[in-house]
């Protein structure tokens, strides 16, 4: 994944619709079914690059081998996220990290 150019926009606690469709990517830990994972890529509205953790619970199908599509070891989920990037945007509050906007992302389990 190549190194986005970070935006500066100013701090703002938000959901609106991403203005573009990154790529992030996740590794599993813990034990099942729930496990955390670790997804990295970058925002969708300021390009930052974080790392989060998010708890999710795991259920094993192999629906894409069944179905033909793709590999039974591709697995995929959905997570909300909210930017964690380490540049500083203006206006945001002490302590708090990132742009501000969440969103729903795609992540690929790795």
């Amino acid at each position: 994944m190549s190194q986005l150019k970070h935006i500066k926009i100013p701090y703002k606690k938000d959901t609106p619709a991403p203005p573009k469709q990154v790529e992030h990517s996740g590794k599993l830990s813990g034990k099942k079914p729930l496990q955390i994972l670790s997804s990295t890529g970058p925002c969708p509205f300021c390009n930052g690059q974080s790392l989060q953790d998010h708890e999710i619970d795991i259920i094993v199908a192999e629906l894409g081998a069944v179905q033909g599509q793709g590999k039974k070891d591709d697995l995929f989920t959905d997570v909300l996220m909210t930017c964690a990037c380490d540049y500083d945007h203006k206006g945001h509050p002490v302590g708090v990290r990132g742009c501000g906007r969440s969103w729903l992302q795609e992540v690929e389990v790795i």
